[in-house]
């Protein structure tokens, strides 16, 4: 339940970006997370839910394979929760 709070503080910001965002290390709101990297980019489904897809890792992560998977799996997600949203 602790690590569920501390997740959903950590990603909180990231709803409202479009593109897909990157926080290293002390750019990261959370003590606990400051030895971490985060890659994340917000989707949006129908009537309106958004979310956050996030890859959580080492600081040293490869951040050159995880920004593009993280951007294809949110814009299909967005792309095919839009698409039930309106049907």
């Amino acid at each position: 339940m602790y690590q569920e709070r501390l997740l959903r503080q950590l990603l909180r910001p990231f709803v409202q970006e479009r593109r897909v965002s990157i926080r290293i290390g002390t750019e990261n709101p959370l003590p606990e997370a400051r030895g971490c990297g985060v890659v994340a980019k917000t989707y949006v489904g129908g009537m309106g839910v958004r979310g956050v897809v996030a890859a959580l890792g080492p600081k040293r992560m490869s951040y050159w394979r995880a920004v593009p998977a993280v951007e294809c799996v949110a814009d299909e997600l967005t792309e095919h929760l839009g698409a039930v949203g309106t049907a």
